[in-house]
């Protein structure tokens, strides 16, 4: 059997405690850090293969970039007025924080253990 690569993801802008822990659990067996701060989360990327983000922080996406990461962004839907971000030059819709685990295995080609 092929052994599943392990998600290093650094999460920004996602302060309540269920949401984490069902992002937490969604992506069991994978490293996910949750920042408490833009700097944090810039300093946590390098070295990432995710960064998910709210749109709110569009702004400050070239700082992570400028500083090494490399990996893929996505946005975290925030506001209906702001359902995606520009990133690199290509609009990226985002995704609500009930789904980021979800869709984070799908980016990655993993699949959700099936619950027995």
């Amino acid at each position: 059997m092929k052994q599943k690569k392990v998600i290093k993801m650094v999460v920004l802008g996602v302060a309540c405690l269920e949401q984490r822990a069902a992002i937490e659990g969604g992506l069991k067996g994978h490293n996910v850090q949750f920042a408490e701060s833009l700097q944090y989360a810039i300093g946590a990327s390098k070295g990432a293969d995710v960064v998910a983000l709210h749109t709110d922080h569009e702004d400050n996406l070239t700082d992570f970039f400028d500083y090494g990461f490399k990996g893929k962004v996505v946005p975290l839907f925030m506001k209906k007025d702001k359902q995606g971000m520009n990133i690199r030059g290509k609009f990226t819709e985002a995704v609500p924080v009930r789904r980021l685990a979800d869709v984070i295995l799908e980016m990655f080609g993993q699949t959700q253990p099936s619950a027995a």
